[in-house]
């Protein structure tokens, strides 16, 4: 396991995301079951990623693109409608996942697996719990959507907590290099990496 092979491979899924977003799949209950199904083939990826072995590297990127396709119907109105505010989430993600380089590269944070499961927690709280009680923020776009003053701070909080995530992944990442982990446990890394860049972008 490397680091350069867990970014190529992070680059790979956001490249698999991107065009699964621009294919014309049909609309409709397959797409919710596209949705459902990625879910299903993540869970089970990061569960059992052992006993998958190399095989996780079809099963993640296979997740990714039914990620795309479950995503495409809400999502790709809106950002056509909304070219500005789309400009904006990619810049989010951006720099979300520079603040997690900079501070992982410069160990500002010691991560602690209380830490790690603290902010994870955190996230799920903020993110799902957030998106039941304003549907309209979920499908919006993180820090500067134009709505009332609790979105933007609920997007805030989605933006700061994913980060720390980022910056735990990157953590691991790091243990997992110096251990020598196999080559394959990279699509894991990249996975969670990819998930928490999604989260910040919607």
């Amino acid at each position: 396991m490397t680091a350069v092979g867990t970014f190529s491979k992070l680059a790979a899924l956001c490249f698999l995301f991107i065009a699964s977003l621009l294919f014309p799949w049909p609309a409709g209950p397959l797409s919710g079951g596209a949705l459902l199904a990625s879910l299903l083939l993540w869970t089970l990826g990061a569960m059992r990623i052992d006993a998958f072995g190399k095989s996780i590297s079809v099963l993640i990127p296979l997740s990714v693109l039914l990620a795309g396709w479950g995503y495409r119907h809400p999502a790709v109105p809106f950002a056509a409608h909304h070219p500005g505010i789309l400009i904006i989430s990619v810049g989010c993600v951006v720099l979300a996942l520079s603040v997690a380089l900079f501070v992982h590269t410069r160990r500002l944070i010691r991560v602690t697996p209380r830490l790690n499961a603290q902010s994870f927690g955190a996230l799920l709280v903020v993110a799902f719990g957030g998106s039941l009680l304003l549907p309209k923020a979920f499908y919006a776009v993180p820090c500067l959507y134009a709505g009332p003053p609790l979105e933007l701070v609920f997007a805030g909080l989605v933006w700061f907590v994913a980060t720390l995530q980022m910056i735990c992944n990157l953590d691991d990442m790091a243990r997992e290099i110096a251990r020598g982990a196999p080559r394959y446990r990279e699509w894991q890394v990249a996975m969670m990496l990819f998930l928490y860049m999604v989260m910040v972008f919607i």
